[in-house]
């Protein structure tokens, strides 16, 4: 661990036949009680940077709070962040890596033994998996305006209450 209480891992290196394409990378934030995990992803598509920007800043959050920045709050589960996950295409700046144009919102649940982009789909199935709650930012394209909103798939009262909490609207 480094000063910032966060392990940052790869998950998962693209190799192209010149070396190394990129990886896949994700930081770790461990509680000092054993509550549920969360996991926050964003970057499914290369040009929604917005909700790069938020993890970034979260991350920073996260770190504060583990070296005693910020008072008053504490870290009780695991929480972990994948700032980009199609990295390949944020490379690029596009919406879908070039090599393959998958869309990774519709490439889920992967395939190990598939293309590129099915494969990190097959990753972050991997990573995510122990997490009781996933979040996933978004950002719209630029001909459409897009409030924040959440998505609750969980008829529990108490994910509802969360999600008023936020008061997103």
């Amino acid at each position: 661990k480094k000063k910032t209480g966060k392990v940052i891992e790869k998950a998962l290196t693209i190799k192209g036949p010149c070396g190394d394409v990129g990886s896949l990378q994700f930081s770790t934030w461990d509680g000092e009680e054993s509550y549920d995990s969360i996991s926050i992803l964003t970057g499914l598509q290369g040009n929604e940077i917005n909700g790069v920007y938020v993890a970034l800043k979260l991350s920073k959050f996260f770190s504060d709070i583990k070296i005693g920045n910020i008072k008053n709050y504490r870290l009780l589960g695991k929480v972990q962040i994948i700032p980009v996950v199609n990295f390949l295409a944020f490379e690029e700046g596009k919406k879908n890596w070039s090599f393959d144009e998958l869309d990774l919102n519709f490439s889920f649940p992967g395939n190990p033994k598939g293309e590129v982009s099915e494969k990190i789909c097959q990753e972050i199935l991997k990573i995510t998996m122990d997490s009781k709650y996933a979040v996933v930012l978004e950002s719209a394209n630029s001909c459409y305006l897009d409030f924040p909103h959440l998505n609750i798939w969980d008829s529990d009262r108490k994910l509802k209450k969360i999600g008023n909490s936020l008061q997103l609207g």
